[in-house]
């Protein structure tokens, strides 16, 4: 509940007029009058009083304390708040020429933002076709100029993630690697959970208790990781046949990039074998992603130079596609038009220059897949 506030001043005139009804006298008390002095002292000593209850009260409950008193109280269940999760992304690596023998690019090579404020290394991917297990690097081959790199923030959080293009520095020298960038933009950094969304967690992990019901099989999948998205598909198996065997479901789950590694996969799927119900089997993957090829043409606005409007555009479309969430029927063009005229300076889209993969008609989606681009996947043009 929320207890009554008041503060000094009102406690001083209540006193004060308490005392004047009392003895039937003028209450024309001025400073340094030796009654009001004593209300004074009073007072202060009952707001210090005031504050010591409120800050009791707002410990008692869930949905008053915060921060660390919040993860205290939450720690008396056994419920832990979820942390936050480092940006990872793809960066290119080139040089000017083409590379006159093999040239490894080791795991934990640092790029950064100019200036060094914000530093990612190169980690181990092996969907990557320049990944070498053997020695632990990508490696570009002879004859070639540029590869792709999957790389991790060094910290968590947010204050990571970058735009496109930031990461343009080489920290760690790679003889005969000239340039680094990051093509699209790396923004899936989450800060650790925010006291609201570990309240409704909580109130969704209650609801769940001892059920084996679709809620419960939620909360063990958003429990798993921030920032995860997801399909449920009842009665469906993998490959997508329906009714196969009944009493099994899947679960397609997704971090942002389309592309789960598997020990994520293995912590959802663990997730939910603790509350599914028994004979009941799960399955859970990751969504096939499909990256469209995506063209539009707009008008800049008057005074908006046109390059920087071009470039907004395609980012706002990139972010636009890339928050669809698993299972999302259908790409329209017309959800890619208000991305683009939600930047300054974009006046109108061209009717009908917008296209996905060609066509200038919306891209369909089946449950299991998810749309995916960067920016090298989205063309804008002016007119």
């Amino acid at each position: 509940m929320t207890l009554p506030n008041k503060g000094f001043a009102a406690f001083v005139q209540d006193m004060v007029q308490s005392w004047s009804n009392y003895l039937d006298v003028n209450p024309n008390l001025q400073s340094g009058d030796v009654i009001l002095a004593m209300f004074q002292g009073i007072s202060s000593q009952l707001v210090f009083l005031e504050f010591l209850a409120q800050t009791v009260n707002n410990l008692a409950r869930a949905a008053t304390s915060t921060g660390a008193d919040l993860d205290t109280w939450m720690a008396d269940f056994g419920f832990t708040r979820l942390p936050g999760t480092a940006a990872t992304g793809q960066v290119t690596f080139s040089k000017l020429s083409a590379a006159a023998n093999p040239i490894p690019i080791q795991a934990g090579t640092l790029v950064q933002t100019i200036g060094g404020a914000v530093q990612y290394q190169a980690v181990a991917d092996p969907t990557q076709p320049t990944w070498n297990a053997s020695q632990n690097a990508y490696v570009l081959p002879a004859g070639q100029t540029s590869l792709a790199a999957t790389v991790q923030a060094l910290t968590t959080g947010t204050a990571s993630n970058v735009t496109a293009g930031q990461l343009a520095q080489i920290a760690t020298p790679v003889p005969g690697i000239d340039q680094v960038t990051n093509g699209a933009p790396i923004t899936n950094g989450l800060n650790p959970e925010s006291d609201a969304s570990f309240r409704a967690r909580f109130v969704l992990y209650l609801n769940s208790l001892a059920k084996a019901t679709q809620a419960a099989i939620v909360a063990a999948i958003v429990s798993a990781q921030q920032g995860l998205l997801y399909n449920l598909l009842e009665n469906t198996a993998p490959g997508g046949a329906v009714g196969a065997a009944l009493g099994e479901f899947t679960a397609v789950i997704d971090d942002g990039s389309g592309n789960p590694p598997q020990s994520l996969i293995n912590l959802v799927f663990n997730a939910i074998n603790a509350v599914r119900g028994f004979t009941i089997l799960p399955e859970v993957i990751g969504p096939t992603k499909v990256t469209p090829s995506i063209a539009l043409t707009i008008r800049v606005q008057n005074g908006f130079v046109a390059t920087a409007v071009q470039a907004a555009v395609q980012a706002a479309v990139v972010g636009a596609v890339n928050s669809q969430t698993v299972g999302t029927p259908t790409l329209f063009v017309s959800f890619i038009n208000e991305a683009a005229l939600s930047v300054p300076g974009c006046q109108a889209v061209q009717p009908g220059s917008t296209t996905i993969n060609g066509s200038a008609t919306d891209l369909s989606l089946t449950a299991f897949q998810v749309a995916r681009v960067g920016t090298p996947n989205v063309a804008v043009g002016t007119y």
